[in-house]
C-alpha cells in the first residue's frame, strides 16, 4: 500500500510529527538490516563514537544558530522579503 503525504499542507505541528514518524521509521529499518551487526561489530563498546557525533551534533548546532541569526538580520533589514506568521 502506498501513499502520499502533501507537505505544504501540513501545520508545523503536524509537519514535526511526521518527520519524527519518518525518522523512527528509517531508523528502525537500518537497525533491522544485516549490517546493523557488522556496524555494532565495528564501533564496539566504547562511547567514542557517541561522543564525536554529540560533539559534532553540538558544532553543528551552533551553525545552524548562527545561520538562523543572519536570515533575520536579512529578513529585518528587508534585504530579503519573508512572509511571517500572524
Amino acid at each position: 500500500m502506498k501513499g502520499a503525504v502533501e507537505l505544504d499542507r501540513l501545520t508545523p505541528v503536524q509537519l514535526a510529527r511526521f518527520g519524527g514518524f519518518c525518522g523512527r521509521v528509517l531508523a528502525r529499518a537500518h537497525s533491522q538490516s544485516p549490517g546493523a551487526r557488522v556496524v555494532h561489530g565495528y564501533l564496539g563498546r566504547s562511547d567514542a563514537f557517541d561522543d564525536a557525533v554529540a560533539a559534532w551534533a553540538r558544532a553543528y548546532a551552533d551553525v545552524v544558530e548562527n545561520d538562523h541569526a543572519l536570515l533575520e538580520a536579512a529578513v529585518a533589514s528587508g534585504r530579503l522579503p519573508a512572509e511571517r506568521d500572524a
